[in-house]
């Protein structure tokens, strides 16, 4: 049977620690025709770019660039590609401005999803940035191919809220250390458990449909909520190959 072969871009090697092998596996349970390639892109690709520039159709570059990149260290052609899925945290970025809250005793962004508040030392800043990335993300959902020279690729875009450790654990400002930690003891238990995971995945997404997923106005009345529509992962693809 014919593999599609899909491109899998995710913000960080945790995110890929922690997803890899459990969608793997039930690739592997359910025999569908799909192999995953993933690829960290070691930052936010939908927070880079002139802010002037945001949801326009400037953040698919940072989208090409990593096609780019995969190609050259898979050595595969672009026409051995069915199509790209990005997995993005959030990061409460369709909150309101007034969610941003100047406090000096953290070192990072520290999130209070109950009071509905993002602590840090430069509220302006991040929030113009973050009110950026939600046009990008909004900009983003709509695609449904994009282009890579004269290859049309399948796109589908999803996200956790506020972020992987919040959406998978409830604990939105874990350090470097102990999200690995967590994420390999996740991984332990769901790594060759597809279907357990999936079904995980439907516990902490709070919508009907993908489409309701990305819904602006839903996206700012529960940008704290713990969610994610990872769920849809595999009817997306489905969707993607037969268009």
């Amino acid at each position: 049977m014919k593999k599609n072969n899909f491109l899998v871009l995710v913000e960080g090697p945790t995110d890929r620690l922690v997803l890899e092998n459990p969608l793997n596996a039930y690739i592997e349970e359910t025999r569908l025709p799909y192999r995953l390639f993933f690829q960290v892109v070691n930052g936010d690709l939908t927070s880079k770019g002139a802010l002037a520039k945001a949801g326009s159709g400037h953040t698919l570059e940072y989208i090409h660039r990593e096609i780019k990149r995969f190609l050259s260290i898979s050595k595969l052609k672009i026409t051995d590609l069915a199509g790209i899925l990005e997995i993005n945290d959030l990061d409460a970025c369709f909150a309101p401005i007034t969610s941003y809250k100047y406090a000096d005793f953290v070192d990072e962004q520290h999130y209070e999803a109950k009071d509905e508040i993002i602590w840090l030392e430069d509220p302006s800043g991040l929030a113009a940035l973050r009110a950026a990335k939600a046009k990008n993300l909004l900009f983003l959902k709509e695609q449904k191919r994009i282009s890579y020279g004269k290859k049309k690729l399948g796109y589908a875009i999803f996200y956790f809220s506020i972020n992987l450790e919040g959406a998978f654990y409830d604990e939105l400002n874990l350090k470097s250390g102990l999200k690995r930690t967590k994420a390999r003891h996740f991984e332990a238990y769901y790594g060759e458990k597809g279907s357990e995971f999936l079904s995980f995945l439907r516990t902490i997404n709070g919508n009907s449909t993908y489409e309701e997923s990305w819904d602006e106005e839903k996206r700012r009345r529960e940008a704290f909520k713990r969610d994610s529509n990872l769920s849809f992962f595999f009817t997306k693809i489905e969707e993607v190959i037969k268009k």
